[in-house]
């Protein structure tokens, strides 16, 4: 019985968690970890990662965990920089504020010193990356 494998990062994440947790019932009650893959369209690592995290910590071990970095995690600018700088963007155009162009981009107000003379940051642009 094949099924073409479906992608998993296109699921949500509770549909990934249901997909989890079918599979681990599934080789519990005997199924192989080849056909438990096959009949539910993922590849055979998917599973044996989710048998695994089950026999560890059980099915609870399944669910979904927070991804990405945590709000305000590695920020170049405080909270106060960031709206000081917003309301500038707002109320200004880049002539008046002495830019020779006309694009908005993080990197070329850190080349070109607006977002530095306002707030005096001194982190480089390898720091906020």
């Amino acid at each position: 019985m094949q099924m073409d494998k479906e992608d998993g990062r296109k699921l949500s994440r509770q549909e990934q968690h249901e997909r989890r947790k079918q599979a681990v019932r599934l080789h519990r009650r005997g199924m192989p970890i080849k056909e438990v893959a096959a009949s539910l369209g993922v590849a055979e690592g998917t599973v044996r990662s989710a048998v695994k995290s089950a026999d560890a910590g059980g099915l609870k071990a399944l669910a979904p965990q927070p991804t990405g970095r945590s709000l305000g995690q590695q920020r170049c600018l405080s909270a106060n920089q960031e709206l000081h700088i917003q309301r500038l963007i707002c109320k200004n155009r880049p002539e008046q504020l002495k830019l020779e162009f006309a694009l908005w981009t993080r990197a070329a107000q850190l080349r070109r010193g607006a977002v530095n003379d306002e707030v005096e940051l001194e982190k480089s642009m390898a720091a906020c990356a």
